[in-house]
């Protein structure tokens, strides 16, 4: 019996869904293998070890500084448990957020395609896989995985809520609604992104403006009920709010983001812009009585209005209850009002992180993915085509970038934005760490270190045996503080010679110029140890350490 020969896109959605978490593993396996990193170290230190025996309770009551994203503590504060404090290995301690990546991937590939069809499905989960974006932040052992998978089930709830299942969609919004704040306060704005979604959607569908406002209650209410969480830690919470901290300017905030955008989606970004412009300069007729009203569904029943589109058997999506384009301008627009809001709204010279918009990143990548609907070209490539053009758009994104921030780092910049981060991939403060105990170099040894490096290579200094209080951040020296006679044992972890000789005039108060001069030579500085972009510095000695060539220990359990 003869057989047809079956396109790429009409395979199996789960064999793609494997083939995009293989590469989303190969893409964060060496990152998570890597040594952990200032804020990461912060999180474990202050709320996760919890040296003192506080118990669970206290992460949800400790909030000194925004480091505490809470509800993710109290997940690692349970992780780091049942691993037994093991973490000498960083790949299992980050374990958790991790999977939190992969189910973000494996949503939007098994839920989102109700509306984009399996092969723009599969093109959003290959998409996600190889982000430099939603790579990056996927794997910390901080908020930011929880963070995008709750905002991505959340737009499944509102995909949900506009497809008529009103009572599942509701719940899966105000659920995540409700948790989303208490992962970081300022995921509360996703909440606006939905409403706008939802509204604008049902009413181009036809709804009244009060059936549509009653559709967008569950998920405001629901935000504000979990940011009234921090009502409890209300004087702690106006503290952190008052540190000066976040990017000198709205405007280069604002092209961080732009820039994460192109990155992120690559082709999708140009389809997303075109759609908006195409939905911009078209009117859409609303229809003069409601034929799409989720309100007359049976009482205890989900009931679908929206066809199944049976012209597209092969991708099998519904068919909206609107125009791709008034869904992808809905959305846009709610995730564009509300940064710009924000941003509009942040103190001269305190503009937010980028990082603080993360939890927009979901609703943007159903926009760019929902923008392909739009520009019917792209569902006639080949999917093997357009799979490896998204693929290729991540590969090179990341390869530029990690080239640019090496070369800033070697100037001394410590870049840290949506699509650069300077700790990305690092290994150089734990290898330092056990190389000078495997030399036996940490007895009686003081070690300075910039305040960008100092949690990480203390934590790892204890790891590998060092003595506690022995390493001293430069922007934290003790009072008191007396530098070794002759500088011997003044051990000094630095990028490059530069830094090196700034660290150590610091310290001794000598003459900068004179310590960068005199470089391997008495009054500078002599390198004992480098390893890619960290070096291990003394006070210039005639005779300097050697450093014998057989093989470190193994860190042992810090705990």
């Amino acid at each position: 019996m003869p057989t047809r020969k079956l396109d790429a896109s009409e395979g199996s959605v789960s064999a793609w869904l494997v083939i995009a978490l293989a590469i989303y593993l190969v893409r964060v396996m060496p990152w998570a293998m890597s040594e952990l990193w200032y804020d990461e170290v912060i999180t474990l230190g202050d709320y996760v070890f919890d040296i003192r025996g506080r118990g669970l309770g206290y992460v949800f009551r400790n909030y000194p500084v925004a480091n505490n994203h809470i509800l993710s503590s109290a997940v690692y504060w349970l992780w780091i448990r049942f691993i037994d404090f093991n973490v000498t290995a960083e790949h299992l301690v980050r374990a958790p957020s991790m999977a939190l990546g992969a189910l973000t991937i494996a949503l939007v590939m098994g839920h989102w395609r109700v509306w984009l069809g399996k092969r723009l499905a599969i093109l959003g989960g290959l998409l996600l896989a190889i982000s430099p974006v939603f790579t990056a932040y996927a794997y910390q052992v901080r908020g930011y995985a929880l963070t995008m998978a709750l905002a991505a089930a959340a737009v499944s709830g509102a995909i949900e809520v506009i497809n008529g299942r009103l009572w599942t969609g509701q719940v899966i919004v105000a659920a995540t609604m409700l948790l989303l704040p208490i992962v970081i306060p300022s995921n509360v704005i996703l909440a606006p992104v939905l409403a706008l979604f939802i509204a604008i959607v049902l009413w181009q569908a036809g709804q009244s403006w009060t059936q549509c406002l009653l559709r967008i209650l569950p998920a405001l209410l629901a935000s504000i009920v979990g940011f009234s969480y921090y009502f409890t830690l209300w004087e702690a919470f106006l503290a952190v709010s008052r540190e000066p901290s976040g990017w000198p300017s709205a405007w280069m905030v604002a092209g961080n983001l732009t820039l994460a955008l192109l990155a992120h989606a690559g082709l999708f970004a140009v389809t997303l812009v075109g759609a908006v412009v195409l939905c911009a300069g078209k009117r859409h007729a609303r229809p003069p009585q409601p034929p799409f009203d989720p309100t007359l569904a049976p009482a205890g029943r989900d009931r679908d209005p929206v066809p199944v589109d049976a012209a597209d058997s092969s991708n099998q999506h519904r068919q909206l209850p609107v125009p791709p384009g008034v869904a992808v301008g809905a959305l846009t627009l709610g995730c564009v009002a509300v940064t710009a809001a924000v941003l509009l709204a942040a103190r001269p010279g305190q503009a937010p992180y980028p990082r603080v918009f993360l939890v927009l990143l979901p609703p943007l990548t159903l926009a760019a993915l929902l923008s392909g609907r739009v520009f019917a070209a792209i569902q006639r490539w080949p999917l093997m085509l357009a799979a490896l053009l998204v693929v290729a758009n991540g590969f090179v994104w990341e390869r530029v970038s990690e080239a640019v921030t090496d070369a800033q780092l070697r100037r001394g910049a410590t870049p840290n934005n949506l699509v650069q981060q300077y700790y990305r991939g690092a290994d150089e403060l734990r290898h330092l760490a056990s190389l000078m105990a495997h030399q036996e170099w940490m007895e009686n040894a003081i070690v300075v270190t910039d305040e960008y490096d100092f949690p990480t290579f203390r934590l790892y200094w204890q790891l590998a045996g060092g003595p506690y209080g022995t390493v001293i951040a430069i922007n934290r020296i003790p009072d008191g503080f007396q530098v070794p006679r002759g500088g011997q044992n003044l051990w000094i972890v630095a990028r490059n010679q530069e830094v090196a000789a700034g660290l150590y005039q610091r310290v001794t108060g000598g003459d900068a110029d004179a310590i960068r001069q005199n470089f391997n030579r008495p009054g500078g500085l002599i390198e004992v140890a480098a390893y890619r972009r960290r070096g291990l510095f003394l006070p210039y000695m005639p005779k300097p350490p050697t450093i014998r060539k057989d093989l470190p220990p193994k860190t042992k359990n810090l705990v």
